[in-house]
């Protein structure tokens, strides 16, 4: 991820390459710019994460009538992907 950042970076200008805004990629440049140590950058990585995380959390909530999936129950990822078109299909016909 370090590498492809410092590709990008040296590839398109700021004003060009607006994914490097983005969790991770912002963090990376800030390390490669020698802002964070390496140890700094995955702790400052992860806590955005959670940030970002929480921020869609709330977003969902806050929608009027969320509804929950429980991934946990599955094993693959086609399975809850078919779960989640089956409950999509559901609330999107009443």
């Amino acid at each position: 991820w370090i590498e492809e950042t410092k590709k990008l970076r040296e590839k398109y200008s700021v004003e060009e390459a607006h994914g490097l805004d983005s969790i991770g990629y912002r963090q990376i440049c800030q390390y490669l710019d020698e802002e964070f140590t390496l140890e700094e950058l995955e702790e400052e990585i992860v806590v955005r994460t959670r940030q970002y995380a929480k921020r869609q959390l709330t977003w969902f909530r806050n929608r009027s009538n969320p509804v929950e999936v429980n991934v946990e129950k599955f094993e693959r990822v086609d399975d809850i992907a078919d779960e989640v078109i089956l409950v999509w299909k559901k609330f999107s016909n009443q």
